[in-house]
């Protein structure tokens, strides 16, 4: 139970000035967390379906059926801009390996030393190192509140996010400090080519939980027309 009182935001504040705040008066990431959770619980359904951002109509997920639109591809999207602001603050060794899978939009980030030596875009799984706290989750069924984390992101901008993620992923944080910059251009011009609309995307388990692996590609939500572009640089320790 949450044992204090925590001040709403006021009309116009930015999130940053908010975070500010509260951290002034001394209140952590841990309480803002759980009064958030009670005053707004999460009432979305942990398996949204794909669909297209900003239109009222209806869209056509991965396998074809349709449903309402919802945002939470924007919000995996901002994850997808927040590696590129670490990229830019000297973690280029983290990697994000996209793929869909139970009609979702997935996502892992991950040191660059689990990534197939053979192919830059897939992320060799263990369950040793995604319970050492190696692998941050990311998919559009958990709506704006990624990694299994209570707060709500899309009021965040991207350098508090970038904060965030360091703070409650430090593992990944130390193991992804250094260069890498054949990888930070390749994802720069994956940013470039891409929006909540076109997803990257390296891999798919079908509906018989077939594994397809397939040529990079961006997948367009909904009408658009899927593209593909290179795969990114292995990676050379």
């Amino acid at each position: 139970m949450v044992k204090r009182d925590i001040p709403v935001a006021l009309p116009g504040e930015s999130d940053d000035d908010y975070d500010a705040r509260l951290k002034a008066l001394g209140i952590t990431d841990e309480e803002f967390d759980e009064w958030f959770e009670s005053e707004f619980p999460l009432t979305t359904d942990k398996h949204i379906e794909i669909s297209v951002i900003g239109e009222d109509a209806t869209t056509t997920d991965l396998f074809g059926v349709e449903h309402k639109e919802n945002t939470s591809l924007s919000c995996c999207y901002k994850i997808l801009q927040m590696v590129g602001v670490l990229h830019s603050r000297g973690y280029q060794r983290i990697r994000i390996f996209p793929y869909g899978r139970e009609m979702l939009w997935r996502c892992e980030l991950a040191p660059a030393d689990l990534f197939d030596p053979e192919n830059g875009a897939c992320m060799e799984y263990s369950v040793e190192n995604d319970e050492a706290g190696l692998i941050a989750r990311v998919s559009n069924g958990d709506g704006c509140r990624p990694f299994g984390w209570k707060r709500d992101i899309s009021r965040l901008s991207l350098p508090r996010l970038a904060d965030l993620f360091l703070e409650r992923f430090p593992l990944i944080a130390s193991r992804t400090l250094g260069s890498d910059w054949a990888y930070a251009g390749w994802y720069q011009e994956m940013l470039l080519r891409t929006s909540a609309t076109l997803m990257p995307m390296a891999f798919y388990r079908d509906a018989y939980e077939e594994e397809v692996y397939i040529p990079l590609r961006l997948w367009a939500v909904g009408a658009g027309q899927d593209s593909q572009m290179p795969s990114p640089p292995l990676y050379r320790p």
